[in-house]
């Protein structure tokens, strides 16, 4: 307990670097109503760091594909650049539900591709 005190003490008067970021910021945003890149420009816009995407969402104008294992990779990559490019990190991903064995295997596989852990699912 006295480790505690002595980390937070050191915290407050500056010896101790940690995050301190309200929880507002951290948590994730969805824009589910955009495509994936306008979601991208409006956190951005907004200085939100964390995007959550839905596998309904579509890319964009420019890849007219919904966001998941059917995406080649030139187009991963070209959400990989935009996401850095907009200083966003995509942190997790919705579905209506989980699809069964294989399709599920692809999609779990995919989210590990683009980095994000969480997934979100009825």
């Amino acid at each position: 307990m006295l480790r505690f005190y002595l980390a937070a003490a050191q915290f407050v008067l500056g010896d101790l670097a940690a995050p301190a970021e309200p929880s507002a910021a951290i948590a994730p945003r969805y824009f589910a109503d955009r495509t994936l890149f306008e979601a991208i420009e409006e956190a951005a816009r907004q200085r939100i760091r964390n995007l959550g995407a839905s596998i309904e969402q579509t890319v964009s104008a420019e890849i007219p594909k919904k966001f998941g294992p059917d995406l080649t990779p030139a187009e991963r990559e070209q959400i990989r650049l935009k996401l850095d490019t907009a200083g966003v990190s995509l942190v997790a991903c919705t579905a209506p539900r989980l699809p069964e064995g294989e399709a599920r295997t692809r999609l779990l596989e995919f989210c590990r591709i683009m980095g994000v852990e969480p997934h979100i699912a009825e």
